[in-house]
This record gives structure tokens, sequence and C-alpha cells, in this order.
């Protein structure tokens, strides 16, 4: 990790007091250890130095190995170094491995945790590979194929892909077990080639008609062929109601119908079932028949759907019942309301009135009209109420006889002849009110013929009831509480008016007469001041009658209270009752403290903890030498002037002190400290940095900010609490004489330090470049940087930098670990001799580039021209003509069999692959030939050398009994990581060498 920390810090002064706003050189102003611009934020003790944060390339969490330090996390950074290629986001510790060739989870391994698959060894690079040599692997290797199932993966036109087009051809090239060929109908094409060969009109050249036949063999037939000749079907109309009759205008040419479709083009409305031409027309206000007539107009109408409609000729909207018409909507001048009884005049149908009970005409047409008079009283039936009866009508007088003679409605009221009157007894006595008086026939309820009673409201009240005392006309006589009242009282006369009576003179009756009272106890019945109710007072008269005189209980009595301190006021708890006052005692009772003469209601309250002035209140605020005391809100023992309050005591939360400027703020008072806050803590008008006194500790230090980007340069500073003109608080710009570099810049690629953090073009994604020194294009040292560099490459495969003709693969001094690394690495592509590390001897060998996508190396090569290598299992060689020297051959090898081991060398590679010539000579009849690999028999074949397609070579019978000399030109290649590869060849011949024997030649073993 990379971590850059510049402190500086320039101080200044200026004046020499307090009142010169001094700049003072801070370092540390929150005492955390962390000075300038180590310090991410130096106002607070709790805020540390920068944190190591790590460029995210590929924003996927984890960041690249060097780190850069922060105060706040940048975008673009991630907190943890660990991502293994910061350019790939699916790369990462943690990441899924998949099969991609990449270290996904960064541990090291590429594709180690991956779901593989199983490919196949194509070795005739068709595309299909061979089931019996799979190769697992997360890609599809050089030389295998995602597909198997090829029965010969030596010759590439045999594969499950492969056409079979000429069926007589013996060989299964598309490896399904079958051949063959027949043309039974003689169309030209063969069984193998149609679908039906018995039928010649039936082939992939004929044209699809509509007869039920795949005619074309495409394996559709009729309407599911879109080859079909349409002319040859029918056409059909769509049927989109499902009613059986379809739309003239949407047809389409068919075999058969399909859903929906229908050979009838009659519908007339295809969105409705119920209209077609087989529908029934009705009064609906649709063509329902599609005959092009709707209702009415249709003479195939359904008359049952029609409604009757009544001729109505004087348009009253009632018609004659005996002119009719069936329609579906009403003719002119008709009804569909019947009863009219005369059509011709409007006055007469059945909604008319009949007003006139005496009119014959029947207006309503119900059959009937009216006027009787059977009583013979000249009244009609409908104008009286009894017809019956002539002595009841409209002209007669109601009697009382339970009749309603005069046809009013109502029986025998008041007005009738010979009615009574009769009076309410609500009180149900036997005696009537003579004021609630009723005319009528009958006694109504409630009422009665006497008229006697003078108060019809109470039962107990009427001329049968005896007189009492009750202020009430019992017996209705007039009189009210007469003295002959069975309750009548006695009564005494009180001359004085003082309420109590002479017993020596009295009378009875109801109430007391004038000057009279109900008691007779006065003892002095000539003084309205003396009787048993009066208080007895302090006059030597007996007041109350009690035959005492003025008793301890008189009215007047006076209290009074001893004053042991002599100071005219009384205790009192200490109180005597008497007419008169006694000696010691006083009338006041309100002293406090009947042993201090100073103490009483008289006396000036002081601040001593007494009640001088017994007002039950110690020490009010009115004391004379109570003292003023200031609200102190905020507990700093300094008051509120505009807040005072007078006591002897000074009062919860206040104080003596009137010089807090903020009583709310137990900060601010005049000995707090002045800090910078925007507040006059100190109270002496001065604020912050006006103030001489400010602590300027709890200032800032602000910048110099020349190129006006927000940061300051460190080595420009100044302490105060508001930022000076041009200053901001922050000190990390590295180049304050340009507004583009400072830490909120975006680091570019130009060696320039643009975001004042590690240095020039941190955090940028870099490349890794190597110097070629030599010019050869092959670098050697690494140089990382976010561009190229002049002079370097983007290899480091050179192995001497100083020395063009050294050169990967192409110097014994530069030896390369495979012909494949060569090819992957870019270095070489094509075909040629390259110098190969073979177990730490360089070594030149041949490459093949090109086979099966290159990379091959040649590790071992024998044509026997100069006698076989050594490693040969058998190590005689013959000549064979034109063929050259072979292994083995005539006279040399017959039942027996040749091998090699042929070494890798140590190279890493996954796959052999061996080419050679199988030479079979002489009289061969069926005997088998074979080649196996490592063990496993790659080829085999049953040989007979009887064939003219073959040759006399190097044989000894030379075309005797037809026999002559094979070669069988072999190339295989198979899944390999050993250190050796085995070669082996052999037959199954039991001749002896000198009439049937075999021979290798041209073995080369090649490694990937």
């Amino acid at each position: 990790m990379r971590l850059l920390l510049t402190l500086a810090v320039l101080s200044f002064a200026t004046g020499c007091g307090p009142a010169d706003n001094a700049t003072k050189l801070v370092t540390d102003h929150d005492g955390d250890g962390l000075e300038g611009a180590a310090d991410c934020d130096d106002a607070d003790a709790t805020v540390g130095g920068p944190t190591t944060y790590y460029y995210d390339g590929d924003l996927d969490g984890h960041g690249a190995a060097d780190g850069d330090g922060f105060c706040d996390h940048p975008a673009g950074y991630a907190e943890i170094g660990d991502d293994c290629d910061d350019t790939n986001a699916a790369v990462y510790p943690g990441a899924e491995d998949v099969c991609d060739g990449l270290d996904n989870d960064c541990d090291g391994d590429v594709d180690d945790g991956a779901v593989a698959s199983t490919y196949y060894t194509d070795a005739d690079g068709d595309g299909y590979g061979d089931d019996a040599a799979p190769v697992i692997a997360c890609a599809p290797p050089e030389g295998a194929a995602v597909a198997g199932g090829d029965c010969n993966d030596l010759d590439p036109a045999y594969n499950p892909g492969a056409a079979e087009a000429d069926c007589e051809d013996p060989n299964d090239y598309n490896c399904d077990g079958s051949v063959g060929y027949a043309d039974a109908d003689a169309d030209g094409f063969a069984a193998c080639e149609e679908c039906d060969d018995a039928t010649a009109a039936v082939n992939p050249d004929a044209a699809e008609v509509c007869n039920d036949a795949d005619d074309d063999c495409d394996g559709l037939v009729d309407d599911a062929d879109d080859s079909l000749d349409a002319s040859t079907g029918s056409t059909w109309f769509a049927d989109n109601d499902a009613d059986g009759y379809g739309d003239p205008g949407a047809t389409a040419q068919m075999c058969e119908p399909g859903p929906g479709w229908v050979a009838d083009a009659s519908d007339c409305d295809d969105t409705r079932s119920d209209l077609n031409p087989g529908a029934t027309e009705a009064c609906n206000g649709y063509d329902d028949d599609c005959d092009g007539l709707v209702d009415d107009a249709d003479d195939s109408l359904d008359a049952t759907t029609t409604s009757i409609w009544y001729a109505d000729t004087d348009g009253d909207g009632y018609g004659d019942d005996t002119l009719t018409t069936l329609a579906c909507d009403a003719p002119a001048g008709s009804s569909g309301i019947a009863g009219d009884c005369d059509d011709a005049d409007a006055a007469y149908n059945p909604g008319a009135v009949e007003a006139d009970c005496a009119d014959p005409a029947d207006y309503n047409c119900d059959g009937s009209t009216g006027y009787a008079d059977a009583d013979g009283d000249g009244y009609a039936a409908c104008e009286e109420c009894d017809d019956a009866d002539a002595a009841n009508n409209p002209a007669a007088t109601e009697l009382c006889d339970g009749a309603d003679n005069d046809c009013d409605g109502t029986v025998d009221e008041a007005d009738a002849s010979g009615a009574s009157t009769w009076y309410a007894d609500a009180d149900l006595d036997g005696y009537g009110d003579a004021g609630a008086a009723t005319v009528a026939c009958d006694a109504p309820s409630g009422a009665v013929a006497d008229a006697t009673d003078c108060d019809d409201s109470s039962s107990a009240v009427n001329p049968a009831v005896v007189e009492t005392c009750n202020g009430i006309d019992d017996n209705c006589d007039g009189v009210v509480d007469e003295d002959t009242a069975s309750d009548a009282s006695t009564w005494y006369a009180d001359t004085d008016g003082d309420g109590y009576g002479d017993a020596a003179a009295s009378t009875d009756a109801c109430s007391a007469p004038g000057g009279y009272v109900s008691v007779a106890s006065d003892c002095d019945d000539g003084e309205s001041a003396v009787n048993p109710a009066a208080l007895e007072s302090c006059n030597g008269i007996d007041d109350n009658c009690d035959g005492t005189v003025d008793e301890d209980g008189a009215s007047d009595v006076r209290t009074w209270y001893a004053d042991n301190d002599g100071d005219m006021y009384g205790a009192a708890g200490t109180s005597v009752e008497d007419c008169t006052q006694p000696a010691g005692y006083v009338a006041d009772d309100q002293d406090c403290d009947d042993s201090a003469a100073g103490v009483n209601p008289a006396a000036l309250e002081l601040c001593d903890g007494l009640d001088n002035d017994c007002d039950t209140v110690v020490d009010e605020a009115t004391a004379a030498d109570a003292a003023t005391w200031y609200t102190d809100a905020d507990g700093d023992s300094y008051g509120n002037s505009a807040s005072a309050t007078v006591a002897c005591d000074a009062p919860a939360g206040s104080v003596a002190d009137a010089t807090d400027c903020d009583d709310g703020d137990p900060a601010v008072n005049p000995a707090a400290t002045e800090v910078c806050d925007g507040i006059d803590n100190d109270c002496d008008a001065q604020v912050d940095d006006d103030d001489g006194s400010l602590d300027l500790s709890t200032a800032s230090t602000w910048y110099a900010d020349a190129d006006s980007d927000s940061y300051g340069n460190a080595a420009s500073a100044t302490v105060s609490c508001d930022a000076p003109a041009g200053a901001v608080s922050d000190a990390a710009d590295c180049d304050d004489s340009d507004a583009a570099i400072n830490p909120a810049a975006v680091e570019v690629c130009d060696g320039v330090d643009n975001d004042c953090a590690l240095g020039a073009d941190d955090g940028l994604p870099t490349s890794t470049w190597y110097d070629d020194d030599d010019a050869d294009g092959w670098g050697g040292a690494a140089v990382v940087d976010c561009t190229q560099p002049a002079g370097t490459v983007d290899n480091d495969y050179d192995c001497d930098d100083t020395d063009a003709s050294v050169i990967p693969g192409g110097h014994e001094d530069c030896a390369w670990d495979s012909c494949l690394g060569l090819l992957d690495d870019g270095i070489a592509s094509s075909d040629g001799d390259y110098w190969i590390d073979f177990a730490g001897t360089p070594t030149e060998t041949e490459c093949d580039m090109t086979t099966d996508g290159g990379g091959w190396t040649l590790v071992f090569a024998d044509d026997f021209t100069a006698g076989a290598y050594a490693g040969w299992s058998g190590t005689t060689t013959t000549s064979c003509g034109v063929w050259g020297t072979i292994l083995g051959g005539y006279g040399v090898m017959a039942g027996g069999t040749l091998d090699v081991d042929a070494t890798t060398f140590s190279i890493s590679h996954t796959e052999s692959w061996v080419t050679l010539d199988y030479i079979a000579l002489d009289s061969w009849d069926g005997e088998t030939a074979w080649v196996a690999l490592d063990g496993t028999t790659v080829w085999s074949a049953a040989l007979n050398n009887h064939s003219t397609a073959y040759s006399e070579v190097c044989g000894w019978n030379r075309g005797y009994y037809g026999s002559y000399d094979s070669k069988w030109p072999l190339d295989y290649t198979v899944s390999h990581t050993a250190a050796s590869v085995n070669v082996l060849g052999g037959s199954t011949l039991d001749q002896g060498p000198t009439d049937e024997s075999f021979g290798l030649d041209n073995v080369n073993v090649w490694i990937r």
C-alpha cells in the first residue's frame, strides 16, 4: 500500500494584542495525535486519519492490490484489495468457478470448481467423435467434438450427419447400422429416398394435391403441406358464429374444411348465430332469415311473434275490438288497447269519467249507467244517503233516533231536535260542573245531569262533604273554613306583637284572628323585646322569660383575651366571656406570639425568620430589609436582569448577579470563554473573531485557495472562526495553482497526480508492458503503466533482451515448453522446426501448427532409413522397394509384434497423435492386422491381399496365386498424459514370414 501524507502548517501573526485576531500555529487541534492533512477532521478527536480503499475497476466489490488513503469512501473503490483481475466483474474471491478458462474465484486454479462436460475424440475432424474415446473438459479440446456416434473416426466421410445418397453403396456412412436401395414403383426414387415405394405418383418430385396422401414425401398431407396445389381443393367460407352458414366475403381454398369453415355462403350476419337462411323471421328488427326483408316487410314473418292492434278512429287511445290487425309495429290509426264502445266519439272509452249520475249515457263503456229514487223523496240514489226511507234525505231535520236523517254523514248530532243538556263530572263524584255543559241526545261519557259541584277537579269537594280547615269551600255553601269547621284551633291575644300570646286571652277559629297567636308563653305581653325567643342581653332584664336575668349565655356577652406581653394584643387561646372586661384581658386576639411585645399585627416585618406582623407569612418580600434577586434559568450563577424578585432569601433558581446576557444557555455568562459559535459567550458584546479574548483552540484552520477549486494549500494556513476571503477548510490541494488538480478531480493517465492521492496516475486501470531493448518484438523486464511506454511490447517471452537473434522457440537459448505453448502464447502459428525444451535439453523439433487446431510437438520419428531406433522390440529392417526401408517385413515378421515406448520428455500434454504405415506383404487370407496405442487397439482389419487394387512391391510371391502387397496409412489421436506413448503393431498371421509377413514404417509420435 502506498500512502502519501503531506502535513504543512504556515502560521501568521499580525498586531500585538488580543484585539488583533492573532493567528496561532496549530498542528493538532483536537489532540488525537494526528496533525494537519493526516487528520480527516482536526476539530473532532473521534475522527482519525485516512482509510485505505482499493481501486475497483470492474465494480465487483473487490479492488486491486495497491490501496490509496481517503477520508471518505470514494466512488469506484472497494474496502478490500484481493481481486486477481480487476477488469472482469465475474472474477473475484468467492465467485463461482465456471467453464470459461478463467480463475473466477482467484484461488490460483483455472476452472477448478466448474462443472465440465463430456466431449469425444474427433480424429478425422468431421465434427463427430468416437464414443470409445471420451474427454472430460470445460470446453471442447483441440481434436474433440461435442457429439459422439462416429463409427469410423479415421475417415471424415463416416459420421451420424453424413448423407447416404447412394442406396446401393455398402458403406454405412451415417453410422445408423443400415444401407439399402429399392424402387418398387419405378418412379426413379429409391425406397430410401421416398415415402411410398408402392405408388409411382408419390415421390419427392410430385405435387401435393387433395387426396389424403403425402404426395411429395415431405411428411405433410394435404392442407398441412404449404406446397399444396390449392386448385385441387374446394372453396370454403368462414362460419364465425358456428350456425352452419358461411360469410361469402371470407373464403379459403382447402382440401377439407377446418373448424369454422363451411360450404354454404348465404349468411347475412356471421357474428350472430340466430341470423341465417334457416332462421324464422320474427318481430325483432332484424332480417332473421337473410332474405333482405325485415319484420312486417317479410311475408314469411312468424305471426306468433306479432302483436294485435285495434282501429282507433277517434284517436282517443282506445281501439275498436271488432277491427283488428296482426303486425310487429302499430299501423297508423291503431292502438294496442281495445274496449272502445263508440270509436266515432272520443268521449266514449274505458278511461272516460261519468261525473253526472243523472246522465243516461255509458261513457266509460262498462255496460251500465244509472239514475234511481226508490223512496220517492225527490232525491236520486246517488244524491242521498238512504234511498229506502223517504224521511231521510238532505232536506230532512235530524232527530234523536239513531239515523242520519239529514244525510250529512253524522247521526244524532248536537243540533238534533229533542237533545238534552249534560254537565261534565271530571272528578266522578256525581256532581257536575255548570260551566262545562254539552247538548246531546245521550249523556256523553263522564257527564251528569247535576250542575252544583263548585270544584269538579276534586271528588272531596261537593255539596255532600263536611267543612274542614283547609282553605277550601268543601261543602259548596259559598263559605270557606267557617268557625264551625270540624278541626278549628285555639288562638291567644299578642298585644305586643312579638309572636307570643297571653294565656289568659283566647278564641277558636280555623286561622289566627288579627292580634292572636298560637303560643301562650309571653311573660310580659306589654314588651315585644321580652319573650321566650328573645336573646338574653346584658341589661338587667329576664329577656327570654326563663326566670334568670343576665346569665352567662347573654347575646351580647363579650370575649376577653389574656395579654401577657402587655402589647395590647391578646392570644386567641386564652379567652373568657363576661358582660364586663376582667383585669389583664383585652378584646383583640391577633397576637401570634404573646410572649414577645415586638411581635403583633402592628409590628414592622423584618428578615429575621419571624412573623413580626402576625400575617402568617415569615420574611415576606415586603420586609423592610428584603434584597433583590435575579432568575438564573440556565444555572450558571449569573441572573437575568429583566427577571428580578425581591425577597429576604434567594428564591430557587435565582442569584444576586444580573449580568447574564443569555439566561437560556449555561455556556453563556461573563465567566465563560469566547469560542467560535456565533454567540457572545462571555457577555462582553463581542462575538467570535471580534472578541480579543477568543479561545483560538475552538477556531478552524483555513487554507488559501488560490485556484478557487474549493481545496486549499496546506502551506498557507490561517486560524479563525470564519473563513477569510479566498480560503477553505480543506488543505488537500497538491497544486493550488491549477483548479483541475484537487482531491475531487478524476485521475487521468497524464503523468500528473490529478486527485492529489498516492502520486500520478494512481488507481487507474493499468497494464503490464515489457521492455524490448533489442527491438526484436519480444519483451524482457516488466513495466506497469496506464498507457504503453515507448520501446515496450505486450509479452515477456524474450530470453535475452540484449540479443535480437535470441527469440522464443527460434534459438537454442530460448527453447519453449512445447509447440502448443508457442501457439497459445502467440509466438508461432506456422508449421516448421522450433527449439523445444525436452526435459531440460533444448531440442530442435518439428511443430505442426495447422492439423486439428495445431500445437503438436513431434517427440518421436522413425522412417528406419538409418536402421531402427534402439527402443523397438525388434530392430531388423528390410528394403521394400519404392516404399523404402521398413521395420520387420518379408522374412522377418509374421505372427509376432513390434512396439516402442516413445518418451514425452516431461512435456505437459493431454493428447497423443500417432501416424504410421502398416505394410501387409504376400498371401494374407483374411488374417487380422492391428495397431494398439498404450495397450488399446485403435485399428484392426481382416486383410486379403488378393485385390488388384494392391501392388507387388516387396513381397516374395509377387502376384503368385493372385497375392499382392498392401500399405495402410494410419492416423490416430487419443487422450494422453503419461510420460511415454507405447506404439504396438501385430497380426494374427499363422504362416512363416517367408509366406506372409508385415512391417511398420514412417512412425511419428506427436503430443499436445
